[in-house]
This record gives C-alpha cells, sequence and structure tokens, in this order.
C-alpha cells in the first residue's frame, strides 16, 4: 500500500464499504488534485465522482493523498429567512434593499443589495451556519446571466455578523473569477486585503475557503474538480465562527439572483493541495513517536503540564518523555528540521536553545551564543523540540477520533481494526493515515 496520506472525517475507513461522503479529495503524483464524492472499497482502491463526471476508480498505488469529507444536509424548499437548520440567513451591514433568499433543492438563490466586503465596513445578505474549530466551505457559484449585472458571489468565515468582524472570502464577481478577500482584525479603519488575478471573467466557477487555526486560505476551481490555491492569510478569530455564502452587488442595488449549489460545509482539519501534516494543530509528540493533541500549559526543567482536547484530565508527563511541544498550526515540515532543543518561531526560524521552560504565556529559552531570550507563546513561537521524536519522519501515522496520533514502521488490517506498529485501533475511530516521508 502506497498512499501518503488517507484522511476519513467520517470517521470510517475501509468499513463503510459504498458509503459515499461528500466533497472528498483524491491527490495524485501529477499534482493533479480531484474532488467528488469518495468511496473505499474493501480491497483498498478508491472510487471518486467529481461533480457531472463519470465516476472514476484509482488503485491506492496511484494515490498521494485521498480524503473523505462527511455529507453535508442542503437546505430544501423553503422561501425567504425560513431555511432548514442549520442554515440562517441575515443582512450585514446597511444595505440598500433587504437580501432575499430562495432555498432550493439542494442550492440557494440569492438576490441581494450592498456594497459587498471590500470597504471598512461590509454590507451583503450572507445564508450561513456556525463552525466550531477547523474546517472549510465549498459551493459552485452562478452569477446571473445578464451582461450588465453587477452581482457578487462568495463563500466566507467570518467572526461574527458585525460588519467590522475579521473575515476571508473567495468571491466571483465582475472583475474575475477566484478572489481572496479578507479583513485582518477591526476596527474598521484596517484594510481589506484583496489579493485578484487578472484573468477572463467568468460566470460560474467553484470557490472554497478553508481554515486551520489561524490559517485561512482560498481557492478556485473551474470543474469543482482540479483546484488553484489564490491566496492565504493567518487572521486570528475565535474558535466558533460563521461559515457560509455572501452574496451583494458593488452598487449597493438589489442584483440577482447568485446560485449556490454543490455547498458543503466540513468540519476537521481541512484537506488541501498542499502538504499535509500528521502533527496536531496543538498538543506534544512524545519520544516513542506518539502524538497528543491538547495545550500544554507549562514547561519546568523536569515536567510538561498538558491537557488533551478530548476532555480528559490534565497530565504532568516526565520532561524526558516529551520531544515537542506544539503551540500553534506547525509548519509540515518540522520534521525535517533535524535534532537539537530549541523554539520554531512564527517567521520559520529557529531559535537553539538549551534550557527551555514555559509559563504564563511566555517562552523562556536559554542559548549559549545569544544568551537568554523570552518569546510570547500566542504571537512569536509556534513550537518547542525538546529532542528528536524516535522513527517519526519514517513511520507510518495514524491519527484516531480523540486526535491522538499512533507511530509505527508498517501498517495494516486485520479484523476490522488498524494494526500499526504495535497499537491497535477499531476502524470506526481512523480519522486520518499517513505514509511515511520520503528520504531528502
Amino acid at each position: 500500500m502506497n498512499v501518503r496520506r488517507l484522511t476519513c472525517h467520517c470517521g470510517l475507513l475501509l468499513a463503510l464499504v459504498g458509503a459515499p461522503c461528500i466533497a472528498g479529495e483524491v491527490a495524485l503524483p501529477d499534482g493533479k488534485v480531484l474532488s467528488g464524492d469518495v468511496t473505499i472499497a474493501a480491497d483498498g482502491s478508491l472510487t471518486i465522482a467529481p461533480p457531472g463526471q463519470p465516476a472514476k476508480t484509482i488503485p491506492l498505488t496511484d494515490v498521494v493523498r485521498a480524503t473523505v469529507s462527511p455529507a453535508v444536509a442542503s437546505a430544501a424548499g423553503t422561501q425567504g429567512a425560513a431555511l432548514t437548520w442549520p442554515w440562517r440567513s441575515s443582512d450585514v451591514g446597511k444595505s440598500r434593499v433587504a437580501g432575499m433568499v430562495k432555498d432550493e433543492t439542494g442550492a440557494f438563490s440569492v438576490s441581494a443589495a450592498g456594497w459587498g466586503a471590500w470597504s471598512g465596513v461590509d454590507s451583503f445578505h450572507f445564508v450561513h451556519q456556525m463552525l466550531d474549530g477547523d474546517g472549510q466551505i465549498l459551493a459552485r457559484v452562478t452569477l446571473p446571466g445578464t451582461d450588465g449585472s453587477r452581482a457578487i458571489g462568495a463563500v466566507m468565515i467570518r467572526e461574527s455578523l458585525d460588519p467590522t468582524a475579521p473575515f476571508v472570502a473567495a468571491a466571483l464577481g465582475p472583475r474575475g473569477p477566484g478572489r481572496l478577500q479578507a479583513r485582518p482584525y477591526p476596527p474598521s479603519k484596517q484594510p481589506i486585503i484583496d489579493i485578484a488575478t487578472v484573468v477572463e471573467s467568468s460566470k460560474v466557477g467553484w470557490l472554497r475557503v478553508s481554515r486551520q487555526g489561524d490559517l485561512f486560505t482560498a481557492y478556485r476551481s473551474v470543474d469543482g474538480s482540479s483546484w488553484e490555491e489564490t491566496g492565504s492569510q493567518t487572521i486570528k478569530m475565535a474558535a466558533k465562527v460563521f461559515v457560509g455564502l455572501a452574496s451583494s452587488s458593488n452598487v449597493n442595488m438589489l442584483s440577482g439572483p447568485v446560485r449556490y449549489d454543490n455547498v458543503s460545509v466540513i468540519p476537521g482539519p481541512p484537506a488541501t493541495t498542499a502538504a499535509a501534516s500528521a502533527l496536531p494543530t496543538k498538543g506534544i509528540v512524545l519520544t516513542d513517536g506518539r502524538a497528543l493533541a491538547g495545550d500544554v500549559t507549562a514547561i519546568t526543567t523536569d515536567t510538561v503540564h498538558f491537557k488533551p482536547t478530548d476532555g480528559g484530565t490534565s497530565r504532568s508527563l516526565p520532561v524526558e518523555d516529551v520531544a515537542w511541544v506544539l503551540l500553534q498550526p506547525t509548519f509540515p515540515n518540522l520534521s525535517s528540521r533535524g535534532g537539537g532543543a530549541g523554539v520554531l518561531l512564527r517567521s520559520g526560524d529557529f531559535f537553539d536553545g538549551e534550557l527551555i521552560t514555559l509559563a504564563d504565556g511566555k517562552v523562556n529559552v536559554v542559548s549559549t551564543v545569544f544568551g537568554p531570550k523570552t518569546l510570547d507563546a500566542t504571537t512569536e513561537a509556534i513550537a518547542v523540540a525538546l529532542r528528536e521524536p524516535e522513527q517519526w519522519a519514517t513511520a507510518w501515522h495514524v491519527r484516531d477520533k480523540t486526535g491522538q496520533v499512533f507511530s509505527g514502521p508498517d501498517i495494516k488490517i486485520e479484523n476490522d481494526k488498524l494494526l500499526i506498529g504495535k497499537h491497535s485501533i477499531a476502524l470506526p475511530d481512523v480519522r486520518e493515515v499517513f505514509r511515511p516521508q520520503p528520504t531528502p
């Protein structure tokens, strides 16, 4: 088996033969990424059905990465703001005319005024639901066929319904498809980040925005199968955010309708076209190669204090049993950095240090070359390396439903269990499988 990464947000790996999920992905060795309904057969082969295209069966040996994502209940059959839960509809900011949404079978048609989200204060109509933690939204957006229409359609993640709230969006409008727009933080005087590629304008396009920690990434696609990244931004937002479909007109007149179909909101670590990491977003990696998701509250000279995200009780671990402390979403190549103690900085630099402690949100490092240094654990430091974990870069990794990662030199499936090294995980508890990284 030669698959590098297999993600199953449904929590089922090989166990649900033939049970489709929405908005899965298959990444191929040539760099192409296919999106669609992905199923995994008992023999390990993948079947993917891209939207509007025939299904394809691909051997695992031909796959670099595969993800299976949960189906999201689509809205159906109502008019106006009475949408099917969990969807809700509201105007954000002041628009000349209130927006209207038609809730169809598997699609939304939205007519809206408002200036959009390009100035310091937003004004648009928002069809939204809540997202807690990491996740992504994607949809196919179709603008009105009238040549003179000024309608704009977008998929968006924003911190609140306040018109000056931080947000990230991928938008389709008169200036062309696949734009990334973002507001890093309030107040309204902060400028909008607007990254656009000069391309031929299109009335139809697939858009996607993902969140992993504070990293937000926008994508566009012409067919919903192969995706192109259009930009990313690191923006601080609350854990619980609003995610949905943002419609407006850049002349603040009622425009539309903008049609959204194939809408999916997918919770959990996003499957992106970038290399993924077996590392937890936050947590620790032990010297035996296991990884635990959670928060490290303190590091002393002999103890690491850790609270797991699965609701378990806080633990105190001997510092010699801990290899890495992950404070923020980390770079996928942390394992290729090499041995040695120190602190990985948000800038990408590594500050070598022989003595490292953490207290009151500050990482204190003592270096024989640079002397003592204090770093903020939320704005400057990303990870603390105390030593190199065993067999990390050359091991298989499996993440379970609690976020714990198990490592081992080999992997196999027996009796509805995934066996990795000395560990056994029930298949319904498996979330991701990572192949060993190739030796540089």
